[in-house]
């Protein structure tokens, strides 16, 4: 009877833990161009391995506008705020969710242990993901996607 117990418990922990998955994502940054994988996601939960290829190490911020979807985004010029946050002023409406150093690639000293691996749970909601350094602010400076769920907390 005991081992029955110990049978059963064992293969609902197994499940319990094994049921959780993450995607994860290559993305690979330069000085002047981010390359995304997606616009928008259900789940908030995802693991990114940032590729940096630029010469020196890249400072990124990850905004998050709070839990409405920001509609438009294409049309909409987040420049302003992106200066502003790089000036030292957060509008009210804004908050950085994370700053990022991306080492360069060429000097990542143990490739199975990479410092630019990041695993994000993300409420819902709009981002802005851009490097803190840039001669001028375009659409090429950063980019924005959606969380369209609360799954990453479920």
């Amino acid at each position: 009877m005991k081992k029955t117990f110990l049978l059963i418990g064992i293969l609902i922990i197994s499940i319990i833990s094994c049921s959780d998955t993450q995607t994860t994502y290559e993305v690979e940054i330069a000085a002047d161009e981010i390359n995304w994988p997606f616009e928008e996601i259900d789940n908030g939960k995802f693991n990114v391995l940032l590729r940096n290829s630029s010469i020196n190490d890249i400072r990124m911020l990850l905004l998050y506008f709070g839990q409405q979807i920001i509609l438009d985004k294409d049309q909409k010029d987040f420049c302003p705020i992106i200066e502003s946050v790089n000036s030292g002023t957060v509008p009210e409406e804004v908050t950085i969710f994370t700053q990022i150093n991306i080492i360069n690639e060429q000097n990542v000293q143990n490739k199975n242990d990479h410092p630019n691996f990041v695993s994000y749970s993300l409420p819902k909601g709009s981002y802005v993901f851009f490097a803190d350094k840039f001669d001028s602010c375009n659409k090429d400076s950063y980019i924005t996607f959606d969380v369209k769920t609360m799954d990453a907390f479920d």
